[in-house]
């Protein structure tokens, strides 16, 4: 009989990645809290870079080297996953590794193609949301087959794993309908977000730029994240209400950064009124959030996403879509926009320059509601997922 079960817990989401990375790596340092004498926990990468940052929290992890026929093998089968050709492979590098490993369950802390690998071990996916069926016109969406490697891997996973960790109802449903599994198979993991622990003073460019009156959009750089919608705003607040709005983008460029620097010059903006940084470490970004007149983000992606969460966090005003504000437990406090109608931005912009009073008493009640959105307890569920692995799993050698 089974007495103990091995979960290896997969982390593979570089620093620089944004909220996906804050998420993945809080759920590793929650999991390593966990004291039950039935579940031994190991960590496992596939790059240097997570390794590196579980040794900074001092969690030791294995990174798993696949070589160049691997990853070939991997790109391979998450495009012609369907195709008859993958009968002929009997064995994958994954199931063979962990084999030798001896872990029983794989447990993977974001949507990893790398899943499409296991045939033989179990696993518990990781579905943040279906956005590339809900959204396919995006260039990083329709490019390198991204849309065919994920309804591959997203349906081979939701259906071969014990259990998805989703971050929401509406991705439950939606994955429930799409992938044609019980929805009882899915569990909400509440999403994490910095807590900006051990924050320094800010150095000298950031102290430049919180010292003026901007908004703050942290994303990176992909057209879905939509910054143009922000720019088209400021042109109308610039030439038919004579405001002179600034925001703050702060993220990797995944392609599309100089289409936006091209558009501030097309739609004759201001240089003072874009200022565009690069990913930025935690300390800096807390100075942004905080010092901000509100955080702006016109994503068309969701329905969770981290900056909100961090917002509400640090207590600062949140505008964010119509259509992912529903899904919020703080939604009666977002100001909602319109991302078919820029003029809906205008309005939210002014409303927080404008209004003080509005102002002051949104912050009130964000600060309210701030003490009991945070407070959830994802070990838990974690656990009696893994704990009903491990009845079935005693049922053989």
């Amino acid at each position: 009989m089974k007495n103990i079960i091995k979960v290896g817990v997969i982390f593979d989401q570089p620093s620089t990645i944004g909220g996906g990375f804050t998420h993945a790596i809080n759920l590793c340092e929650d999991i390593f809290c966990i004291n039950n004498k039935e579940i031994e926990f190991k960590y496992y990468c596939f790059h240097d870079n997570p390794h590196r940052v579980l040794l900074h929290k001092k969690i030791s992890s294995k990174i798993i080297k696949f070589n160049y026929l691997d990853k070939l093998l991997l790109k391979f089968w998450s495009i012609f996953f369907n195709s008859k050709i993958i009968n002929f492979f009997k064995n994958s590098p994954l199931d063979n590794f962990f084999k030798d490993e001896d872990i029983d369950l794989v447990l993977f802390t974001n949507p990893s193609t790398e899943s499409i690998f296991l045939k033989k071990t179990n696993f518990i996916y990781t579905l943040w949301d279906t956005c590339h069926a809900d959204h396919p016109e995006f260039p990083e969406i329709r490019n390198n087959y991204e849309f065919i490697v994920r309804e591959n891997v997203y349906n081979w996973s939701c259906g071969m794993a014990t259990s998805v960790f989703v971050d929401s109802e509406m991705t439950a449903n939606k994955i429930s309908s799409r992938y044609n599994i019980d929805k009882s198979k899915t569990v909400k993991i509440n999403f994490y977000l910095n807590k900006f622990e051990d924050v320094s003073a800010p150095n000298k460019i950031i102290s430049e730029i919180i010292n003026t009156e901007y908004f703050f959009y942290p994303a990176q750089f992909w057209a879905h994240k939509n910054h143009i919608y922000i720019l088209k705003a400021l042109k109308i607040l610039k030439d038919k209400h004579n405001k002179m709005v600034k925001i703050v983008f702060a993220g990797s460029d995944r392609g599309n950064k100089d289409y936006i620097i091209k558009s501030c010059n097309d739609l004759d903006l201001d240089k003072n009124q874009v200022i565009i940084l690069d990913f930025v470490p935690n300390n800096d970004l807390y100075h942004l959030y905080k010092n901000s007149k509100g955080l702006i983000m016109p994503t068309y992606f969701g329905p969770t996403n981290i900056p909100p969460l961090e917002a509400l966090y640090l207590n600062v005003p949140i505008v964010y879509p119509l259509d992912l504000a529903v899904n919020e437990d703080f939604s009666d406090l977002i100001i909602k926009i319109d991302l078919n109608e820029v003029n809906s931005l205008v309005k939210a912009i002014l409303l927080l320059q404008d209004n003080d009073t509005f102002r002051l008493n949104l912050l009130k009640n964000l600060k309210e509601k701030s003490k009991t959105v945070f407070d959830f307890d994802n070990k838990k569920k974690i656990t009696e997922k893994i704990l009903l692995f491990k009845n079935k799993r005693e049922t053989w050698k």
